[in-house]
């Protein structure tokens, strides 16, 4: 039977100083977001993540959701639907183990994992384990003991920072992985996080800002009320939604009405697209009628998250002329706004991949998701 997963509330979230601050380059203090398991990841994901197009987009998988949709713990025979394993070790290593081999290498049970996430570029790839409860944390802390690990300074690792060592590899161990990466731990109440060096794993467990305090938790909270379970997600930030041939650069320190015509003089005709955001998220969404796509793009206000979410709209039935009931709509979290385009799936099965999504998510890997594309608004 799967496990039962509780709905929690989703509060309203009074951030506008934080959206103006993340895409003005600065910080700024904002109540927590959604206790839901996306915001929970995002509260261990430093700010600066969503400022710069090298650190890469933020992956999350809730496997609460996939064993609900499977009805059997995450493994390797039921992880069809899941597109976001890249680079997050306990998930890139479940898609590879055979049988048990898994819980014996990680120390832990595959149903202890609520949720998964990673965020970083290779080499300085990071991975978050959401375990159940803080007792679950405690027992893989001692089985890591009994696997190689030793303690640096209040870090867990299994060998020297930035290491790799073949003879060690083992695809389907996730504190090795393929290459034979050494892994540092640390551990944060219930999330566990991975990364390569203990200094860096170090910084990660109380970063001074967090995505959860700026316009990316306004994104999430947009993807969420378009209704149904999130799946998985990728969350970034604005410098990946600009043209490749635009330098990112050019939004660093500008107010989003600066940021605006910064983009419609870097592309000089071509200015077609969204209006600069805070933070977008792509969610895979299962419903009652099936899977859907939600794309949420966090904004300063309501105005300009509509005329934003009318554009998306359009530019996606450009893209996709089959595509059909999709509606275009805003999400108020008190002074902030997400423009929010809902683009359903139908009826399907539910371990298959969403098509939708799987669409958006290979438009965004090739640098052309245009229903994110920044431009200047019309």
């Amino acid at each position: 039977m799967p496990l039962p997963r509780p709905r929690p509330s989703h509060p309203p979230i009074r951030m506008a100083a934080a959206l103006f601050a993340a895409l003005a380059g600065t910080s700024a203090a904002a109540e927590p977001g959604s206790p839901d398991a996306l915001a929970t990841a995002l509260a261990q994901v430093p700010q600066s993540a969503f400022q710069e197009a090298k650190t890469g987009p933020v992956r999350f998988v809730d496997l609460d959701v996939v064993q609900r949709l499977t009805g059997k713990p995450p493994a390797r025979d039921n992880l069809g639907r899941v597109l976001l394993a890249q680079g997050i070790a306990p998930l890139m290593s479940l898609a590879m183990a055979e049988g048990d081999t898994w819980q014996k290498d990680a120390g832990i049970a595959p149903d202890q994992l609520a949720y998964v996430a990673g965020f970083g570029m290779a080499p300085a790839e990071f991975s978050l384990w959401g375990l159940r409860s803080e007792a679950d944390a405690k027992t893989l802390q001692a089985a890591l003991s009994e696997r190689g690990f030793t303690q640096r300074s209040g870090i867990l690792a299994n060998g020297e920072d930035n290491a790799m060592d073949l003879k060690a590899r083992a695809p389907g161990n996730p504190w090795r992985g393929p290459m034979g990466r050494t892994a540092a731990v640390a551990f944060q109440g219930n999330t566990v996080i991975q990364g390569p060096a203990a200094g860096a794993v170090r910084a990660l467990r109380s970063p001074r800002h967090t995505a959860a305090e700026g316009p990316a938790i306004v994104a999430v909270e947009g993807a969420a009320s378009a209704g149904g379970d999130i799946v998985q997600a990728l969350v970034y930030g604005p410098a990946l939604g600009l043209a490749p041939a635009v330098d990112p650069a050019i939004l660093r320190g500008k107010t989003p009405a600066a940021a605006r015509e910064a983009v419609a003089a870097a592309m000089g005709q071509n200015t077609t697209g969204v209006p600069p955001y805070g933070a977008a998220a792509l969610a895979d969404l299962q419903g009652p009628e099936g899977a859907a796509l939600a794309i949420s793009l966090a904004y300063e206000d309501c105005d300009t998250a509509q005329s934003a979410a009318t554009i998306a709209a359009d530019l996606w039935k450009t893209e996709d002329a089959a595509a059909q009931g999709v509606t275009a709509t805003t999400h108020a979290s008190a002074e902030a706004c997400a423009a929010v385009v809902h683009i359903p799936a139908g009826p399907g099965e539910p371990n298959a991949a969403n098509p939708v999504f799987q669409k958006a998510l290979a438009q965004f890997y090739r640098r052309n998701l245009t229903a994110t594309r920044i431009g200047a608004a019309p």
